[in-house]
């Protein structure tokens, strides 16, 4: 009786942490995809930069 009692608030904080640790490497993964984002927009920017400036100096 008193083990069946101990298992139900085992089982609930091992789901909380499985949720916890989701929405971890949810946010974790969405940061990444964001800095991958600005950095290409960057990157295009810098380059379509340097072409027209090259552009110009032609």
């Amino acid at each position: 009786m008193k083990h069946g009692l101990e298992n139900p608030p085992q089982l609930f904080s091992c789901q909380c942490f499985r949720i916890t640790m989701n929405h971890f490497v949810i946010s974790e993964l969405l940061t990444r995809v964001c800095l991958l984002t600005i950095k290409a927009i960057l990157t295009s920017s810098f380059v379509s930069i340097l072409i027209i400036k090259f552009d110009s100096v032609h």
